[in-house]
């Protein structure tokens, strides 16, 4: 039995006589409109007015009607609207009853909690006239059920309270459900001065150079004492398997997965017990001397204790003595120049630089929304409520940071753990 032939049964039924005969019985009927039905006061009065004159409702044409008309007010496409309707004729009228007395009720904590469960069946709506990414499943079944949602425009989020704005995403792929994961498009692309950049200048200054070396652990024993050179053969063997095998990555900077960004946080750490905690470069010196006059630059070495005297001399009458050793022809290819970018670099010399980083990466998206609907590919419709500390930046992919749901990954992958 339908809702609407349901309705008219319970009004008959209270009616003396079993049909309207006076005013009080069209009372009647609004009576039963409004415990049954979740109609405003006007579409009520209107279906009451209808009833008078005999032109009663018939099956759901006035109760879809009104539908009709809630859904347009959303502001969605209009084939979204069509596809919203084709779905609701399609309900059984106990699903439509739990749909029309939901319709725009929850806020965003009670739609989380149970308020979805009504409009499961609307999570695949999308809009069919334009490309992926116009607006992602999810997105209509929330403006569905919370009350004062909008859709966002190209330049927002997806949903639009009062408050802020919302993103909803679909995490995990029919592939694999374990590390749950998605790009937040725009806003998740590598910007100037964000880690991948960062990343390039140290492959530039140091790892490209050093995959340049005929033999470097010959080139660079010249440059430290000999009880030193197990940490030398460390240092090299670091460099050799954990950063040289990404410098096609690195240079892309499209593909590069958790592990290897694991590896290069785990390996930054090792080189600074290295460089830090051992007399590695003790013997390394980086004092050097650049003489500029018009169009010509030179570069000598000196040692420390002549830089001491000319900064000590500075703006003093009384000459200032020092030894200028080799020219230094090219300082992007000399050794003892390149090793001491080594122990300068940021990343080495504090390794958690490296998180702060990433960190500051999730802060692009999270200083825009208020939070996220997520969905769970393998359970559609079924929203997971999280927190900014759930999520870590885990890898980049298709040229966009990705945002990893990080209790799904192996504690063993650190650099994701301790971004929270």
């Amino acid at each position: 039995m339908s809702i609407t032939n349901k309705i008219l049964l319970e009004w008959r039924y209270q009616l003396p006589a079993g049909y309207p005969q006076t005013d009080s019985d069209y009372h009647k009927l609004g009576e039963v409109l409004s415990e049954m039905t979740d109609l405003d006061a006007a579409s009520i009065q209107r279906i009451v007015e209808r009833a008078r004159t005999g032109n009663i409702i018939t099956e759901q044409e006035d109760v879809d009607t009104t539908i009709d008309d809630k859904i347009k007010l959303i502001g969605l496409p209009e084939n979204i609207n069509l596809q919203i309707l084709d779905i609701y004729t399609k309900l059984s009228d106990l699903e439509k009853q739990e749909f029309n007395k939901n319709f725009k009720t929850h806020t965003i904590e009670s739609y989380f909690s149970s308020g979805y469960k009504p409009f499961i069946k609307f999570y695949n709506v999308i809009n069919s006239e334009k490309s992926t990414g116009d607006m992602g499943f999810g997105e209509v079944q929330v403006l569905l059920a919370v009350r004062d949602s909008s859709p966002g425009g190209t330049a927002q989020h997806d949903i639009i309270m009062p408050g802020g704005e919302w993103e909803v995403k679909q995490i995990g792929t029919s592939k694999s459900a374990n590390q749950l994961t998605f790009r937040p498009a725009k806003v998740g692309m590598p910007q100037e001065g964000d880690l991948l950049y960062q990343l390039r200048e140290f492959y530039r200054d140091i790892v490209i150079p050093f995959a340049g070396m005929g033999d470097p652990l010959s080139e660079l024993k010249q440059l430290v004492d000999e009880n030193s050179y197990n940490e030398l053969e460390t240092f090299v063997t670091i460099l050799t398997e954990q950063f040289v095998p990404y410098i096609d990555r690195i240079k892309i900077g499209r593909e590069i997965s958790y592990v290897p960004l694991n590896n290069l946080y785990t390996s930054f750490k090792q080189l600074n017990n290295i460089f830090w905690k051992t007399s590695l470069d003790s013997d390394v010196q980086d004092t050097r001397l650049s003489i500029k006059s018009k169009d010509k630059q030179s570069t000598y070495w000196i040692s420390d204790d002549d830089f001491e005297k000319i900064e000590k001399g500075a703006d003093e009458e009384t000459p200032v003595d020092i030894n200028i050793g080799q020219q230094i022809d090219n300082e992007n290819s000399n050794i003892q120049v390149w090793f001491s970018r080594i122990k300068r670099s940021k990343f080495i010399l504090t390794p958690d630089t490296f998180i702060t980083e990433l960190n500051s990466i999730k802060s692009k998206l999270y200083d825009e929304i208020l939070g996220l609907i997520t969905y769970q590919y393998q359970k559609p419709g079924i929203p997971i409520k999280t927190t900014r500390e759930d999520w870590s930046i885990v890898a980049l992919s298709g040229g966009q940071w990705v945002f990893g749901f990080n209790k799904t990954f192996d504690s063993k992958y650190t650099f994701i753990h301790i971004q929270s």
